[in-house]
């Protein structure tokens, strides 16, 4: 199992290349389909992508492993503002150019986060890295005249 913030880099940059693997499929996808109005309109999601997903795994890692009790507040917030980031970059690109560039670019921003995704999911199996961890070690002790076994009446 591996332990600690280097695993969560490992994961972070295994979803990265993944990434960016299917970013440059869907630039060559939308060159072939629409010539380089196409290209450029998947080049601008799939970098845009790429950089929200990593400057937001990268911020929850440092959350993470800095002060774990924030974790789980950290990731809401960075998912949250990853997504308005996305559909902020869709905008602007829908409101500058034409619709072969804001469709290359919106189906690549789905392509990149599926793929990040997936590969996030497998890779955090795989490293066996514990999805939410309180650093609870051991349970509470009892209290004083009370035990933790069952009583007679137990069955």
């Amino acid at each position: 199992m591996a332990e600690g913030a280097g695993a969560g880099f490992v994961v972070l940059r295994g979803a990265a290349l993944v990434g960016g693997l299917v970013a440059v499929a869907a630039v060559g996808v939308g060159a072939l389909a629409a010539g380089s109005p196409g290209a450029f309109g998947a080049l601008v999601g799939g970098a845009a992508t790429l950089l929200v997903l990593a400057l937001g795994t990268w911020s929850v890692l440092v959350a993470a492993a800095k002060a774990p009790t924030v974790s789980l507040m950290v990731a809401l917030g960075a998912f949250t503002l990853q997504g308005l980031l996305l559909a902020g970059v869709l905008a602007i690109v829908a409101g500058t150019t034409d619709r072969t560039h804001t469709l290359a670019a919106a189906f690549t921003v789905m392509a990149v986060t599926i793929g990040w995704t997936t590969a996030f999911a497998v890779l955090v199996r795989r490293e066996r890295i514990p999805i939410f961890d309180l650093g609870l070690s051991a349970p509470p002790a009892a209290e004083p005249g009370r035990s933790h076994e069952p009583g007679p009446d137990a069955r």
